[in-house]
């Protein structure tokens, strides 16, 4: 049958739809084949505290799709569905905790599974990090935290770091800065920062970059040093400066600075550069008995130089004083690790308020006494007559009596010696006066010495205002001629006064309080001999021990149980008050005892009472006009100890026995 060509197409298009619709219902064209490969895969994971604790309830979220997320168990453990294959990024949340993010690969129809995820706790902030005073060498980083905290910076060329710095002052704060030494030229760093709370778990921060320059371009200064001191090397005349060295990696040497006063004006000395490695300088263009302070600085290979850290107790120079040389209270102390000898030619001046603090070994080992520093002079020495006190003690906590030599005098003849208002501490012999016929010595203190004044072979000598406490000899006179002493306290002594072979003493209006041996011991070789308005006080020890001279010993006042011993030569003893009011034996042992020949001297006219008549005198008797009279005193008045002055005149207005003072007896 023969058909049209529009009929033909008809029934193909007919048959080819009768097709589609057999296909469909058999399933082989549609969305329903499950032969299709998926495109989403899962993760799953634990999450941990920094110590390694599983932490439940931390949110895992997919960066790309935030509506995807799991929350870990109690086991730290999570699991997440539906998520596009390829390399995602996913984040850790949990109130309290710093977020961490982490990188995973998943694989179509598959779970993938990532490393343990380890957050930090977030107790504080950190704001402000800034990279300051880059140089081709260091770099200074400083940062704040919310927090009080304290930390290091971690740093290096690769984020593996390698090299860390703690914060120096290791104190807890909200400001922070720390110099990140050694580094290289021209060199990308990393660095970030790790702090913690007191008691706390570290917290890091961010990691951040910083570039060095180049040594050429390096404008910023090196490290500056530290440690910086002195010392002597055992010879006089010269100063050792040392100080820590510096490990800047470009660093070339140091400068070394010199000043007479540490606030003063600085010179640099030989104007060159010492090297690094040689962190030492030794001074030898200082001059004995001035005192000098140093300063050292760094310069690195592009010249820069840093600041300065002064040494702050700067340095005496031991050694020969030939010139006119003043310690001031702006340097003060000065502390002498060795002798100091003032020459004929020199001049040493002390103003009022200085301190001298003495070392307990002398570091150059010369003088007379190489083990021990002092203090010799046969030029002059002058301190200041200020309110303030002079003092002179050892530099060492709870010293002993001879921790240093002492200040000597020694043939000091025609020069002008001026000591006034001066405190000497803790010397084998505080002040001696040696070979000498001049000078002013007023209102000095000694304590705490072997022996607290010695004036040998010298003429002229005159002490006013002495004050001597806790040395075991007050004052020692050896072969003097016209020396005297007046208006002196000796307190504590085993014996106040030694006197031996002078010719002419005068000791007068001086007090000789608790003394354990004797308050005098004299033994003179002739000239005027002269005890007058003395207060002597012990419970038990002898006040006087005559052993030569022919002294005028009068207007005294004794409170002693052995009053005056008189071994030879005949002294004049009269209108003196002798009692023994604070003996320890309830009475007097002995008023005044003469040993030097069978007759018997008459002594007076006296006061002498608390003495039975035997024991009042010995070997001796009393003038006619002498008296056992009871006598009234301050210090029974107004509770003053040592106040032995008379309430009343005794025995007449006209003529005063015993001391006569107008000031009360102190002695502080």
């Amino acid at each position: 049958m023969n058909l049209s060509i529009t009929r033909l197409k008809e029934l193909i298009t007919s048959q080819l739809l009768m097709l589609i619709v057999v296909l469909v219902s058999l399933g082989v064209i549609g969305c329903n084949n499950t032969n299709v490969m998926p495109r989403e895969g899962s993760l799953q994971g634990k999450v941990l505290t920094i110590s390694g604790i599983p932490l439940e309830g931390a949110t895992v979220r997919w960066s790309a799709d935030s509506s995807i997320f799991a929350y870990t168990d109690e086991n730290g453990e999570y699991f997440i569905n539906n998520i596009s294959f390829g390399t995602q990024s996913f984040v850790v949340e949990r109130e309290g905790y710093k977020n961490r993010s982490f990188s995973v690969s998943i694989y179509s129809g598959m779970t993938s599974s990532s490393d343990d995820v380890f957050i930090e706790s977030k107790s504080f902030d950190y704001s402000d990090i800034v990279v300051d005073s880059v140089s081709s060498s260091h770099a200074v980083i400083s940062w704040k935290t919310t927090d009080y905290t304290y930390g290091m910076v971690e740093y290096g060329e690769t984020q593996s770091f390698g090299s860390a710095v703690k914060e120096s002052d290791q104190l807890y704060s909200t400001t922070h800065s720390v110099k990140l030494p050694n580094l290289s030229p021209e060199k990308l760093y990393y660095f970030r920062i790790v702090s913690s709370r007191q008691n706390q778990p570290a917290e890091t921060s961010v990691t951040k970059t910083f570039s060095t320059i180049s040594v050429l371009e390096d404008n910023s200064p090196p490290t500056t040093p530290n440690g910086v001191d002195t010392a002597l090397n055992g010879e006089p005349g010269k100063a050792v400066v040392f100080w820590s060295p510096i490990f800047d990696s470009d660093l070339k040497g140091y400068k070394i600075y010199r000043s007479e006063y540490k606030n003063g004006s600085y010179q640099s000395l030989e104007n060159r550069i010492i090297p690094k490695g040689q962190e030492r300088y030794t001074d030898s263009t200082v001059i004995p008995g001035k005192k000098y302070y140093y300063r050292v600085t760094s310069i690195d290979q592009a010249g820069n130089e840093s600041g300065f850290n002064s040494n702050s107790e700067g340095i005496v120079i031991p050694g020969r004083v030939i010139s006119d040389i003043r310690w001031t209270v702006a340097n003060s102390p000065y502390i002498l690790k060795g002798d100091i000898t003032v020459t004929e030619f020199g001049i040493l001046r002390i103003d009022d308020g200085v301190k001298v603090l003495i070392d307990t070994t002398d570091a150059v080992n010369t003088g007379i006494n190489p083990d021990k520093i002092e203090i010799t002079v046969s030029g002059s020495i002058i301190t200041s007559s200020g309110p303030a006190k002079v003092i002179f003690a050892s530099n060492t906590p709870n010293p002993n009596k001879s921790s240093w030599q002492g200040i000597i005098i020694d043939n000091s003849r025609t020069k002008e010696n001026i000591l006034e208002n001066i405190t000497i501490s803790d010397a084998t012999e505080g002040l001696k006066i040696k070979n000498s016929d001049s000078g002013v010595y007023s209102g000095i203190e000694i304590q705490n010495c072997n022996k607290a004044f010695v004036c040998q072979s010298s003429t002229n000598i005159s002490v006013n205002n002495l004050r001597t406490k806790r040395c075991s000899v007050g004052a020692e006179l050896l072969n003097n001629t016209d020396i005297s002493i007046s208006e002196s306290t000796f307190m504590h002594p085993e014996i106040a006064l030694n006197s031996e072979a002078n010719n002419g003493i005068s000791i007068s209006g001086c007090n000789f309080l608790e003394y354990t041996q004797h308050g005098i011991s004299s033994n003179e070789s002739g000239g005027i001999i002269s005890f007058n308005n003395n207060l002597f006080v012990s419970p038990t020890a002898t006040a006087m021990l005559i052993k030569s001279g022919n002294a005028v010993i009068e207007n005294n006042t004794y409170d002693s149980p052995y009053a005056i011993q008189i071994v030879k030569d005949l002294p004049l003893i009269r209108k003196n008050l002798i009692m023994a009011k604070r003996s320890v034996f309830g009475s007097g042992k002995i008023g005044i005892e003469y040993q030097y020949s069978y007759t018997a001297p008459e002594f007076g006219p006296n006061n002498i009472q608390d003495f039975s008549s035997e024991n009042a005198y010995v070997g001796c008797t009393p003038s006619i006009d002498s008296t056992q009279a009871a006598v009234l005193l301050m210090k029974d008045y107004n509770g003053e100890p040592y106040d032995y002055r008379l309430r009343q005149d005794f025995p007449t207005s006209d003529d005063v026995w015993g001391i006569q003072r107008d000031q009360i007896i102190s002695i502080d």
